[in-house]
């Protein structure tokens, strides 16, 4: 855990130091700290806890891989983007969520958790579930908005931004169908880091046109 935790300190540190517009800087800034608060819940305990130990390394690598890019300037269309800061919000308040849930998790004592784990176990899968849905939002969100403004550049470019944007929604209701479970956590985080890959690529792509 200590070397996704150095990254999310690097990130959150970074983040503070960025140009973030307004409209999203405190959701921006915050959704790290969260991330290493849940971190820090699952850190210090023993015993049975492999699952949730799995489940934090996944949020915060998902975490990193999707908010190191608003370490640069965004562009135009994702400053004015309402629907970005909706999705910023609606995943910070997510693990906001997600922190008080772990909490109530670990603070039980060893045998309680051994009775219950395969009841954990459901739950630290539904918290997953509604972590790969809040970032498969905020990712197509990003798409969309970057994909709309280079539209307005030229509409050449335009078709090509609507047939990526139609790749992200394919796969987003691909993933909406994947069963969420903790054997799948290191799978899916080389799922998210290859998604944010790609959306570096095609902002390199858009840079190269401006």
């Amino acid at each position: 855990m200590e070397g996704a935790k150095i990254a999310l300190e690097v990130l959150s540190t970074a983040l503070n130091a960025a140009p973030i517009p307004e409209l999203f800087k405190s959701a921006v800034t915050a959704i790290p700290d969260l991330a290493l608060k849940i971190m820090d819940v699952v850190e210090g305990v023993k015993g049975n806890v492999e699952d949730a130990k799995a489940l934090v390394i996944y949020i915060a690598t998902v975490t990193n891989t999707t908010m190191n890019p608003f370490k640069t300037k965004p562009t135009d269309s994702l400053d004015k983007s309402p629907e970005t800061k909706k999705r910023l919000e609606e995943f910070k308040q997510l693990l906001t969520n997600i922190q008080d849930d772990m909490k109530a998790l670990m603070d039980r004592k060893l045998r309680k958790r051994v009775f219950s784990y395969a009841r954990d176990a459901t739950k630290l899968a539904e918290m997953k579930k509604k972590v790969d849905d809040a970032i498969n939002r905020l990712q197509l969100e990003t798409v969309v908005a970057t994909g709309h403004e280079i539209e307005l550049m030229s509409h050449g470019q335009g078709q090509i931004a609507e047939q990526q944007q139609l790749m992200m929604q394919e796969q987003h209701l691909m993933l909406q169908k994947q069963e969420a479970s903790p054997s799948y956590i290191t799978r899916d985080a080389d799922r998210v880091m290859q998604q944010q890959q790609y959306l570096i690529i095609q902002k390199q792509e858009r840079s190269s046109i401006l």
